[in-house]
């Protein structure tokens, strides 16, 4: 989990199923994200952690039994002996509850609520253009509230396996979608996400919860987890896979998913803000022929620094725009460049990004 300073891989692999055609739009299911029996107890811990504990409490519970929570303690200012007071209260839970020879039960887990905050603030900057992309592709729209998971919705957030960008892609992705390192660019990063999402979401039977933890887990592991329990159900393979890297992070994905998503729809966050800030309209087209990068910037009268910080898949020492690429400018700028360059584009363009903004420096930093 990644708003509380635990880092996730997604794990692409080459896609392990065979696609067939996806009847109905995926996007118009009553509820495609339903609690599952078994995981509720979960859901309601990760809203507890995003919203009533600060980074300046840990607290102690049971990690297979969520309602059990031991203790909460607060951090303190001298992080050095934050290690030993975590292990002293460990030990002391220990001794209270009678754990000898189970101190799998006691697991320390650190508040969210201000890093929650943050990725909320940074979210705003995005979510209309991930819903529009996963509308586009069919699916659930809800989907967009996943990077607050993955990422944070840091754009610079990057792991120590390679994993980038707020959809937190491997570097095998740049091979897969063939768009160059798209993994910085929001909109197109979105985009291979959500062509992940689908295969994972058909794969596995069109089954959400094992699609989310496949897209972190990767869609292997999963397989073989399901395959070693004999059930497709996530809660059964909880309880019952036991795997020295099916630990506690990856069993746990799915319901922070889900209890942000709860919590968001239903607005049971309402320490969250919005900072306000004036939306770009961006629109997207298709380049049909490759196009000098210096007349691109002229004709549609905008400043280098800010077309690599709009269209981040591309090299900064590029000096074409490639045919095929999906360029992104704010409308007016776009309008301008299609007005002298229409036959280099496809229109209507495939799709058009509102109220977005260009990232700017990550929020805490």
């Amino acid at each position: 989990m990644f708003i509380a300073k635990k880092f996730f891989l997604v794990l692409l692999v080459p896609c392990l199923f065979t696609m067939s055609s996806v009847t109905g739009k995926l996007h118009a299911e009553e509820n495609p994200f339903p609690v599952p029996n078994g995981l509720r107890d979960a859901v309601d811990f990760w809203k507890k952690i995003f919203t009533l504990y600060s980074e300046h409490e840990i607290v102690f519970h049971n990690p297979e039994d969520h309602k059990k929570i031991y203790s909460v303690i607060s951090v303190p200012e001298n992080k050095q002996n934050l290690n030993a007071l975590i292990n002293a209260e460990r030990a002391r839970i220990i001794n209270q509850y009678g754990l000898h020879g189970k101190t799998d039960q006691v697991r320390s887990q650190r508040g969210a609520r201000e890093q929650f905050q943050i990725s909320h603030e940074r979210s705003q900057r995005y979510l209309t253009g991930m819903r529009r992309v996963f509308r586009e592709e069919k699916l659930p729209v809800d989907l967009a509230y996943l990077p607050h998971v993955e990422s944070a919705f840091d754009n610079s957030a990057r792991s120590h396996a390679g994993a980038l960008g707020i959809w937190q892609l491997m570097p095998i992705a740049i091979v897969r979608f063939n768009q160059g390192d798209m993994r910085l660019d929001p909109y197109a990063s979105t985009r291979a996400a959500a062509k992940i999402l689908r295969e994972n979401y058909l794969g596995f039977g069109k089954n959400w919860p094992l699609a989310l933890t496949a897209y972190n887990f990767g869609p292997t592991a999963v397989a073989q987890a399901r395959d070693a329990v004999g059930s497709s159900d996530l809660v059964t393979i909880i309880r019952e896979y036991n795997h020295s890297r099916f630990g506690y992070e990856p069993k746990n994905f799915y319901a922070e998913f889900l209890a942000i998503r709860e919590m968001l729809n239903n607005k049971e966050a309402p320490f969250l803000t919005r900072r306000p800030f004036q939306p770009f309209r961006f629109r997207e087209v298709k380049i049909k022929k490759a196009v000098p990068v210096q007349s691109l910037l002229k004709t549609a009268a905008v400043h280098e620094r800010q077309f690599f910080d709009w269209n981040k898949s591309l090299d900064r020492r590029a000096e074409e725009v490639p045919a095929g690429y999906a360029l992104n400018l704010p409308r007016e700028r776009m309008e301008r460049f299609i007005s002298v360059h229409r036959q280099l584009v496809d229109t209507p363009p495939v799709s058009q990004l509102a109220s977005a903004r260009p990232p700017r420096k990550r929020l805490g930093s």
